[in-house]
């Protein structure tokens, strides 16, 4: 299930199960997941292993957010059209347990994806 609302910037939100879809007003000709993330042991323990789909060539920025909104840059760079895979490496990062929101920022928008460190 799809709900929609507006944000206080006149943006259009979509939330579904896990996930929050944020698009500009310019950027709503079309309803659909930018990113086609998928995230593969969510909760994770050491592990998460995300993967994601681009129709084309952009500049994404990702991140994790801890609870008190400490930012971790996963990547910041121009990715080609086509499936990406990467890792989040719990140790690399020094994550501790709890709860982490994964954020992909294009152009067009950002979603937010909600982690579990166990």
């Amino acid at each position: 299930m799809l709900l929609a609302a507006n944000d206080l910037c006149g943006n259009d939100l979509f939330v579904g199960e896990n996930v929050i879809h944020v698009k500009s007003n310019s950027e709503l000709d079309e309803l659909s997941n930018d990113f086609n993330i998928n995230v593969l042991s969510n909760p994770f323990d050491i592990n998460a292993y995300i993967s994601f789909y681009l129709t084309k060539q952009q500049h994404i920025k990702i991140s994790l957010f801890d609870i008190v909104g400490k930012e971790i840059v996963l990547s910041d760079m121009i990715y080609a059209a086509g499936k990406q895979q990467f890792v989040i490496n719990s140790n690399e990062y020094n994550l501790s347990k709890g709860l982490y929101i994964l954020k992909f920022s294009s152009k067009s928008g950002y979603e937010l994806i909600k982690l579990i460190k166990y």
